[in-house]
């Protein structure tokens, strides 16, 4: 009897935890869209505070609202296109958490040219996480 069941799929690790672990993905895939959108957004917000702090005027920060543009466009052209060979769902997981250290450490950046690599990197992992999480949320 025990084995007709695991043959069914219907003990632990069989689709009962594959359809669960498919919510999890979907639902990390969907944070991560609205934190990419969101982290897209806030860049036009914060700039004249932080013109204001560092006593620049805003328009000297277009560099690393640039930069960050730039590493978007570089990233879904050579970033993205790597879930080919390495597989898309390891991909997103190594660009998810890389993103969120990039997130979290741009905050940080003291200078206008540690702000404008942060941003770039940031971009280029974005845009990577974006591209491959649309597919890996879609893909069953």
């Amino acid at each position: 009897m025990a084995d007709a069941a695991a043959a069914d799929g219907k003990v632990a690790g069989g689709v009962g935890a594959a359809k669960g672990a498919r919510w999890v993905a979907l639902t990390l895939c969907a944070l991560t869209m609205f934190v990419e959108g969101y982290d897209a957004q806030l860049m036009g917000y914060v700039v004249p505070g932080i013109a204001r702090d560092w006593g620049v005027p805003p328009s000297a920060l277009t560099p690393a609202i640039a930069a960050g543009l730039i590493g978007m466009a570089l990233g879904a052209f050579f970033i993205a296109p790597l879930a080919d060979t390495y597989g898309r769902r390891k991909l997103v997981l190594y660009s998810v958490i890389v993103f969120a250290l990039l997130t979290v450490a741009t905050p940080f950046a003291q200078t206008l040219p540690m702000l404008i690599v942060l941003r770039l990197l940031t971009g280029l992992d974005r845009k990577s996480t974006r591209l491959n999480s649309s597919h890996v949320s879609e893909s069953r």
